[in-house]
């Protein structure tokens, strides 16, 4: 009876070992984070792809003027307006990607070692308007680990995109499985628009200066002072501060 004694007691201490560990500060939070210019450089390395694509197949200079127009949409509305339609999107398609093995994804600076270090205490998480095959050979390519990573949205999870807070609506579903409630979650971006959705769904944002907008025009579009980051880096500390 006193070994039978000993046992349960030892189960209880487990127990309660795996419910401290289970809810130990942080495990419970979540950070989003938007992919594209946010956690690798895409304008410097598949503006380049579009570019020699265009030259190559199609005989045409495409500016960074024209594909900044596009830039944001789904990737296949992208391509087909990078190029005004000349061809297929399927072919456009093949084209680009084998002239992007030419020009291979890079992390943002520091970004591959700050997933690594988020990831001890935050659910990790990503989205993104580019198709599953192209986005997760980008991030291989740019040095992340896939495991990191709780789930990654794509195109092909949703028919919404930014500004339109409906385009969290898969993430939010699989972090609802988990019991993560909204409030938990911190999206970060690098456009007006990443902030937009992520206000209209009323989940915390931090934006990075690592895109083609400006502190100033996250100010003017309501993002807080405290809440604009100028690397990736400096988010190991601000999430401590909130």
């Amino acid at each position: 009876m006193g070994m039978v004694n000993w046992i349960w007691k030892e189960l209880r201490n487990l127990l309660k070992m795996l419910k401290l560990k289970n809810n130990s500060p942080g495990k419970d939070r979540v950070i989003i984070f938007d992919i594209d210019d946010t956690l690798v450089q895409t304008i410097n390395c598949k503006w380049l792809a579009l570019k020699q694509t265009a030259r190559k197949y199609y005989q045409l200079e495409v500016t960074d003027s024209h594909i900044k127009i596009y830039w944001g949409l789904p990737f296949e509305k992208m391509v087909l307006g990078v190029f005004s339609e000349i061809d297929s999107f399927e072919t456009i398609k093949k084209h680009y990607l084998e002239i992007s093995e030419s020009f291979p994804m890079q992390p943002q600076e520091g970004a591959v070692s700050t997933i690594a270090k988020l990831k001890e205490n935050f659910v990790i998480c990503a989205l993104t308007a580019s198709s599953r095959s192209v986005i997760l050979q980008d991030l291989i390519d740019a040095g992340f680990n896939l495991e990191d990573f709780y789930t990654i949205q794509t195109a092909e999870d949703t028919d919404f995109h930014k500004p339109d807070p409906r385009v969290f609506l898969p993430t939010l579903a699989k972090l609802e499985k988990i019991k993560i409630s909204s409030d938990k979650i911190t999206y970060v971006g690098d456009s007006v628009k990443d902030y937009l959705a992520a206000c209209k769904i009323h989940i915390n944002f931090i934006g990075v200066l690592s895109g083609l907008t400006s502190r100033e025009e996250f100010l003017d579009s309501g993002t807080h002072s405290s809440n604009i980051i100028e690397r990736l880096e400096e988010l190991i500390f601000k999430m401590q501060d909130l």
